[in-house]
Parts: C-alpha cells; sequence; structure tokens
C-alpha cells in the first residue's frame, strides 16, 4: 500500500467529501477527520480516517477526557500534517480547532451559498466578538485548544486558498483566495476506473441508475433539513412539501431526501406516487451521470443550480415561509433568481 497522510481533510458534508476526492483522488495517500454527525454508511468506505466528535455533556470528566483526546490528536498529527494541504469544511468549531493547532497549507471546500455570503460572514464575526457563558469558554479554550476565534469562509490569514465552483459571485474580501472549478470538468476527465472507486465509496453502481436514466418526464424534489435544524416542526415541514407537490398537481415524484433528514415521505405523501433515491451521496453525481430531470425543484438547495440546462428548474425561495424568511432572509435577494436566469452560474 502506498504512504498516506501527504493530504489531509476534516470533511463535515457529503458534498465537500465529493470536492475534495474529485481535487485529490490518490485516496491511499489521503487522511480523514470527519465529524461524528457524518454518515457512517460512506466513512466505512475509507481507510485512513478518525472521527472528532463535539463535546456536549457538561461534566468535568467528559471535559477532561475530550481535551485528553484533541490534544492526542494534535500529538500525532501536528508534525504529519505541517506544510501539508489541508482541506476544510471551515466555519465550525472543529474548523477552529486544527486553525488553532496545526501548521498547515488550509485549503477551504465550498459547501453551498454560505461560501458566497458576506452577511453569514458578518453573522459569524458578530457571534465571535459576544461574550460566551462559562462552559462554553472552558470547552472552547481547555478541550479545543481554540485561543483564537478565526474568521470564517476562508477569510483568515491562515487560508491560502478557497475551492468555489461559482455559483453566485465571489465577495471581493475573498476573491484573492478563490479558485474556481467545473465540477463537470473535474469529474470527465477522471478515467472510467477512478470514476468508480468514487461511486464506490458512495456505494453507488453506475448500473443501478440506469433506470432512472431511461424514465422520462421525471420531477425531482430536493428536500431540506428544515425540521432537523429546528427551522420549524416536522408537521410544517411536511406541509410545505405537500402544497408544493399539490399545487403543481404532481402525481409522481422522485425525492433525493438531504442526508441529515428522517422524514419517512413515502408514509406521509400516501396521495402521491414517491420514488425515494439513497440520501447517503451528493446529488451532483445524478447529472454527472446524465440522469437528467424534467423539472427540479427546491426551496433553495444550490444543487437543483447543477441541472441547469438539462430540465426546468424551479427555485421557490423563502419569501412566502414567515419561518425560513426570519431565518435565511429572502433568499431572492441575494440575487441568485436572477443570476441563474442570466445564465452566470
Amino acid at each position: 500500500m502506498k504512504k498516506f497522510g501527504e493530504k489531509f481533510f476534516y470533511i463535515d458534508t457529503l458534498y465537500s467529501l465529493f470536492i475534495c476526492l474529485l481535487l485529490e483522488n490518490d485516496l491511499d495517500k489521503n487522511f480523514y477527520f470527519f465529524s461524528g454527525k457524518f454518515s457512517r454508511i460512506v466513512m466505512k468506505n475509507l481507510r485512513n480516517k478518525i472521527i472528532i466528535k463535539e463535546i456536549k455533556v457538561l461534566k468535568i470528566i467528559t471535559y477532561l477526557t475530550g481535551a485528553i483526546f484533541f490534544r492526542i490528536i494534535r500529538l500525532l498529527f501536528y508534525k504529519k500534517t505541517k506544510n501539508k494541504r489541508f482541506y476544510i469544511h471551515d466555519g465550525t468549531e472543529f474548523s477552529q480547532y486544527f486553525l488553532n493547532n496545526f501548521d498547515s497549507n488550509f485549503i477551504v471546500i465550498e459547501d453551498g451559498t454560505a461560501n458566497y455570503s458576506i452577511k453569514d460572514l458578518e453573522k459569524f464575526q458578530e457571534r465571535a466578538k459576544r461574550r460566551v457563558n462559562f462552559s462554553k469558554k472552558i470547552k472552547r479554550n481547555f478541550v479545543y485548544g481554540i485561543k483564537k476565534i478565526y474568521p470564517p469562509l476562508g477569510v483568515s490569514e491562515k487560508v491560502e486558498k478557497i475551492i468555489l465552483t461559482g455559483i453566485l459571485p465571489i465577495p471581493e474580501v475573498i476573491k484573492s483566495k478563490v479558485e474556481i472549478i467545473n465540477i463537470e470538468e473535474k469529474w470527465n476527465s477522471l478515467t472510467k476506473e477512478k470514476q468508480r472507486e468514487i461511486l464506490s465509496i458512495f456505494n453507488i453502481e453506475i448500473e443501478e441508475l440506469e433506470v432512472l436514466k431511461n424514465s422520462i418526464n421525471k420531477v425531482l424534489l430536493l428536500t431540506q433539513p428544515l425540521s432537523e435544524d429546528g427551522i420549524m416542526s416536522e408537521e410544517e415541514k411536511i406541509s410545505i412539501y405537500k402544497n408544493i407537490l399539490q399545487e403543481r398537481n404532481i402525481k409522481e415524484v422522485y425525492i433525493k431526501i438531504h442526508p441529515r433528514e428522517r422524514t419517512d415521505y413515502i408514509k406521509e405523501l400516501q396521495n402521491i406516487k414517491v420514488h425515494i433515491i439513497k440520501k447517503d451521496f451528493p446529488v451532483e453525481i445524478l447529472f454527472l451521470l446524465n440522469v437528467n430531470f424534467s423539472k427540479v425543484i427546491t426551496l433553495f438547495s444550490t444543487a437543483a443550480l447543477n441541472f441547469k440546462g438539462k430540465g426546468e428548474i424551479e427555485f421557490i425561495g423563502t419569501k412566502n415561509y414567515p419561518k425560513l424568511l426570519e431565518r435565511f432572509g429572502r433568499i431572492e435577494d441575494r440575487k441568485l433568481r436572477r443570476i441563474y436566469n442570466e445564465g452566470k452560474i
């Protein structure tokens, strides 16, 4: 086996893992730090990895064992990662842990619209300035060894590069660090063997998608973890999606459930023929394998934009949903729809 440990990754989502695999696909040389919420089904397919879990229980023994664990991680990996490429999902306590405790060549990976949002950056910086309670301060300083709060989303001086796909205008504050990649071009540049190797990590067999390819007039609904993230109740979320389908008189739909969702849409949408596309892979893989849909519907998942030119896209937004509007603002005000319609993404 080839020596691993030439490139390192802190991975928080399936999408960020997929981007990393497109960029660095010599798997024997990669080492992954996964958050505790990451898909176990996918994680088991990668050999070189460690799971790091958030410390939540406010007990002395938990803090002590947590502090020991994170110091052991630093002891084991500080020299190995020094001056090496380290791809991180930025904007979490774990990214702060790595930025504070390692001297690597940090590269931030895109994960949705947040990477393009000055508003999100300003919110994070404002939160960082606030005084935190004693237990939070102890956890941050003692357990994780976070002495300084670095600005997120690649703004930090410790981040040398930001990998984006250019789905939205790039903020001036990060523009000099940004490298734009084209997912489709990266995928097509890989050998068939490498493509299959990546697909196997997500437990995908190309043959199993042939049925989807051959079906016509398919409608795809991309759902989001609105109840799981505490934005609204499970009943409210189901009601939104049920109304979306009923208002458009959709009798049959394919649903790509967000990885964090636990909703049983087949049970909840009984008057509609529902096909569930398994959730433990990024939806971008569908369009890369030429699985197209006549229509793609979403509230505000940017993954829908990858199907541009391959079918109608209905990007509903947040303006008609008070709780979404309160949490995310009016998505339309980010000019996402105008940019999409003008063909700039």
